[in-house]
């Protein structure tokens, strides 16, 4: 049985044309658990508040993706790591104030092993929705699981309309490959789990005495 289509509230925005409205507008969609379709410099993000179960449940069904992959959470400043994680390096911490904003995802664990994938994004529409929810968007790509990442307005639309609650067209993503993500382990151990624009040559001048 198909599920029912949802109607699709198409925002086209430039980074040029941001403005506190159409900011606190989006912002308030997330509030109300609405899915939200959006812009960063890597790829388009499809996300929800971290806070708000159901949507994020949504964003798995639309998405077609495991219940066993989490979602990456999108943050506005590197101190809200601190409410999900005990304790972060000196090293990690200088790996963030070297590429965020930017195209890396760090995944940090807690005491309880549990693990949480992070990243401040460098695109002015992405950084604003944040800084105006204040709590992470849980965040994956706009895609369906397995296929290609979508880095274009168009073919956002023409993917996921009728799926998800709103979708911010904001044309091409500059970057147009997804973030290079770099996983923590231990106290002084690391592995790159995805390669992206963020080398491996650039993670070892921070990490290099680390254990790969």
């Amino acid at each position: 049985m198909l599920a029912p289509a949802t109607f699709t509230r198409i925002i086209t925005l430039n980074s040029t044309d941001l403005n506190e409205g159409i900011v606190e507008d989006i912002s308030a969609c997330f509030k109300e658990g609405k899915v939200v379709v959006f812009p960063t410099e890597t790829v388009y993000g499809l996300g929800a508040l971290y806070s708000n179960k159901e949507a994020i449940e949504r964003i798995y069904r639309i998405k077609k993706r495991s219940d066993k992959k989490p979602l990456t959470l999108l943050i506005a400043k590197k101190e809200m790591i601190l409410d999900f994680v005990d304790d972060v390096s000196e090293e990690v911490y200088a790996l963030m104030d070297a590429f965020w904003p930017g195209p890396l995802t760090l995944i940090l664990r807690n005491k309880n092993k549990e693990a949480f994938g992070f990243r401040i994004p460098a695109h002015d529409i992405a950084l604003r929705l944040l800084e105006s929810v204040k709590e992470p968007i849980a965040t994956t790509s706009a895609n369906f699981s397995g296929e290609k990442d979508i880095t274009n307005g168009n073919e956002v639309i023409d993917t996921l309309q009728g799926k998800v609650d709103i979708i911010v067209d904001s044309g091409e993503s500059p970057l147009k490959i997804a973030s290079t993500v770099v996983e923590i382990r231990g106290e002084r151990g690391y592995s790159i789990l995805r390669a992206g624009t963020i080398s491996e040559k650039q993670i070892k001048e921070y990490l290099g005495s680390w254990e790969k």
